[in-house]
């Protein structure tokens, strides 16, 4: 027998939905804009206990030297690592850049909880344009490890 009217989503149906509609968005990134690479600022004084970072972001594609606007990272938590995915605005559409390198911008991350034992990452790494690169084919995108005693 079909279901007569609309059928409604439960809410948590809808926000699964979106979720996996917002994973699936932007796959070279990880995030809402374009491709940035990152690396710490402050590696030599982050610990166990850190839960603020300091980024320097860089574009990967070529913008004639500049970065732009960096968005909002993105920080996913797991049991080994800590997942931070930096991303850019936009460029306008229909400028030719030239690649002669970007500029960095720096980026304050504060975390929700300590990095502990696990391994900071940077999530444009794991995936899209940037994995090949030389930025992230040397370190698979670990930006910093914890001292084990």
């Amino acid at each position: 027998m079909k279901p007569r009217g609309r059928v409604r989503t439960p809410p948590i149906g809808r926000a699964i939905a979106l979720v996996g509609a917002l994973a699936l968005a932007g796959c070279s990134t990880g995030g809402p804009g374009e491709a940035a690479t990152w690396t710490p600022m402050n590696g030599e004084a982050l610990t166990q206990d850190s839960t603020h970072i300091e980024l320097s972001v860089t574009r990967l594609d070529c913008a004639s030297g500049k970065t732009g606007t960096v968005l909002e990272p993105e920080v996913r938590f797991e049991a080994a690592r800590v997942i931070i995915t930096a991303s850019v605005a936009p460029l306008p559409q229909g400028v030719g850049y030239n690649c002669q390198g970007n500029d960095s911008v720096s980026v304050s991350v504060d975390l929700d909880e300590p990095v502990g034992q696990r391994s900071l990452v940077d999530g444009t790494c794991l995936g899209g344009e940037a994995a090949n690169t030389a930025v992230c084919v040397d370190d698979a995108g670990v930006r910093w490890k914890p001292t084990r005693d």
